[in-house]
């Protein structure tokens, strides 16, 4: 009974995983409603959806930076430097249930998951 219950429950966040996360984003002493979807592999905010010339997927599709020795704030969080050397601020945004997720934010606008373009470049470890 409990393995058919943990897969349950693994298919269930698997599946959540994927889905359009409504996500607040703490901007100018307030928050702001940012929707994310996938686009192929990566999870991006709708200005990437609607434009995809956006720096986030330019920089997602490209090839990897070179990790620099970190001088960035967020000496344990690899991904969040990675945002750093891409030229991104990584930022936190939160759902509906205050779960925390790490995004790359670009000048332009754009936004992906800072775990996702980490580990599409340099592998999961």
């Amino acid at each position: 009974m409990k393995v058919i219950t943990l897969l349950v429950i693994f298919l269930f966040s698997s599946f959540a995983a994927n889905s359009d996360l409504k996500l607040k984003y703490f901007t100018n002493n307030s928050y702001t409603l940012v929707i994310t979807k996938k686009i192929g592999t990566f999870q991006v905010n709708d200005f990437c959806q609607k434009n995809s010339a956006c720096k986030a997927l330019q920089i997602a599709k490209g090839k990897p930076f070179k990790i620099q020795p970190t001088k960035a704030p967020f000496l344990g969080n690899p991904a969040a430097n990675y945002c750093w050397d891409t030229g991104a601020k990584n930022r936190i945004l939160k759902d509906e249930k205050n779960n925390e997720y790490d995004y790359c934010v670009f000048d332009d606008g754009s936004m992906i998951d800072a775990w996702n373009l980490y580990n599409t470049h340099h592998g999961s470890k």
